[in-house]
């Protein structure tokens, strides 16, 4: 619904009829309580009209249900985790020196069609399947893109892959279209600084909900999901694909990050690497049994990663001073006692914040470090590296585009403009003429527009998403 072109445009339409009409609406003087209730009717329709058209292109948020789910942060309180042991488990009986990926992710065999979905083609190399996980149940969207030439029968190349977790709200078109992998990963390829690699986004906000990436007891199998149907059906549809745990990697942004990381403690086994944008410890979005429970505190990475396994860790965690939470995360795994033969790499930019452009910047440094893990032995103790940079409290100025003193100003002044413009437009509408209308017409969008950008200051505070202007230019036009 919210992603529906029909809808926004309709919504849109109404929102531009509105304010057409708002001078005639308020004409009237002396009508203050009136036009003040009209005149806030409009702002915020205004407001949410803009919020749809970001929303649309990014397809974030898909229904009203799930803007609900997203805003009050529903924790279900009876959900119990049955897989948070799988690492100590496996140690118990799973040698630790591990090179394949696990058997049971092997391609399937003649006769198993359900694991070969047909693909829709896309632009820029990637293509669409909806899959139906035999294993857990799960029946998603997933896109896949391949680099320039791939071939599937090509037998002379190997192919690396990285499975990408989008964040909540997010989809896997959001991913394709921000990360635009036919840019960065091809030019990394094209230049040889990393191996050529097919790139898996796959639905992780499974029945459109907050994403408990997990196996949940009489639940969504989530984790069975990203970690044996998806890795499954690749090696089924595209045969050229590595069978080694260094050459997948599982990634993610904001809450698909703690789910890569998470992931790739738990399923080491399938994924050598994993690579955490701007992501946090503790399991804050999705339904782990609140946070007080076990489940929450079991499920904390820092907790994860001190925990038993067969498998090293190799992990990538990135983000930005002004980032609280991935700098929270990066100073906690600093000091976690990690195993013998982990490799965790640290970056927390001095700039930057929760937003497409931050992460598409990073992209590029985290391909050279895959590579490196790739070609170069496990050391003999753990081993990590960055945490001088998770020094540096990050905080912005007063007058920044997160600065309190911007945010009070723009407040400030957007009031103002709709005392004027409800004050105003009966004078300027006393002369019934053209000029007069279109007066006050200027007048009205003037404020709304002041309205709309009070409103987006403190919801990017809150969100810690933009820093600067640079990186909203940079968000839309795919620089950075």
């Amino acid at each position: 619904m919210l992603t529906s072109i029909p809808f926004v445009t309709i919504f849109c339409l109404a929102a531009i009829g509105l304010l057409l009409a708002l001078p005639q609406m308020i004409r009237k003087p002396g009508r203050y309580l009136r036009s003040v209730l009209i005149v806030l009717l409009v702002a915020i329709i205004q407001v949410v009209a803009v919020g749809l058209l970001v929303n649309l292109p990014m397809q974030y948020v898909s229904t009203p249900s799930q803007l609900w789910q997203m805003v009050s942060s529903q924790q279900d309180t009876e959900v119990k985790i049955s897989d948070t042991q799988r690492g100590r488990l496996l140690a118990k009986r799973v040698p630790s020196a591990l090179e394949k990926m696990n058997p049971l992710t092997a391609p399937a065999l003649p006769g198993q069609e359900e694991w070969s979905p047909s693909f829709k083609p896309l632009s820029k190399g990637r293509q669409l399947t909806v899959f139906s996980g035999p294993k857990s149940g799960v029946k998603e969207q997933v896109i896949v893109w391949t680099p320039q030439g791939y071939d599937p029968g090509d037998k002379t190349t190997t192919y690396n892959v990285l499975e990408f977790i989008h964040g909540y709200p997010g989809s896997p078109v959001s991913v394709a279209l921000a990360l635009d992998f036919s840019h960065n990963l091809q030019k990394a390829i094209d230049s040889g600084e990393i191996a050529p690699t097919i790139v898996v986004i796959p639905e992780g906000n499974v029945d459109l909900k907050p994403p408990t990436c997990a196996d949940v007891k009489n639940g969504a199998q989530t984790a069975t999901w990203l970690s044996f149907d998806i890795p499954k059906m690749v090696r089924s549809s595209f045969p050229n694909v590595s069978d080694k745990r260094k050459d997948w990697m599982i990634a993610g942004n904001s809450s698909g990050a703690y789910c890569a990381g998470r992931l790739g403690i738990l399923y080491g086994d399938v994924f050598g690497t994993s690579a955490v944008l701007s992501g946090y410890d503790q399991p804050i979005v999705g339904s782990w049994g609140g946070s007080g429970s076990a489940g929450f505190h079991d499920n904390t990475l820092s907790v994860l990663a001190e925990k038993k396994r067969p498998w090293p860790v190799n992990m990538y965690v990135s983000g930005a001073r002004l980032d609280k939470d991935s700098r929270g995360l990066a100073k906690t795994l600093s000091q976690a006692a990690f195993k013998p033969g982990d490799r965790v790499q640290l970056h927390i930019a001095a700039e930057g914040g929760h937003n497409w452009a931050t992460w598409r910047q990073q992209m590029p440094e985290l391909y050279r470090w895959w590579e490196q893990v790739r070609s170069s032995d496990a050391p003999k103790a753990a081993q990590v590296k960055g945490a001088d940079s998770v020094l540096t409290e990050g905080k912005p100025a007063l007058f920044s585009l997160m600065g309190w003193g911007t945010i009070t100003l723009a407040g400030l002044v957007a009031i103002l403009a709709l005392m004027a413009l409800i004050r105003r437009v009966p004078k300027v509408m006393k002369v019934a003429s053209r000029a007069a209308y279109f007066r006050a017409l200027a007048g009205s969008i003037a404020a709304m527009l002041l309205v709309i950008v009070a409103v987006m200051l403190p919801a990017n505070r809150f969100g810690e998403f933009y820093t600067s202007l640079t990186e909203i230019v940079h968000t839309i036009t795919g620089g950075g």
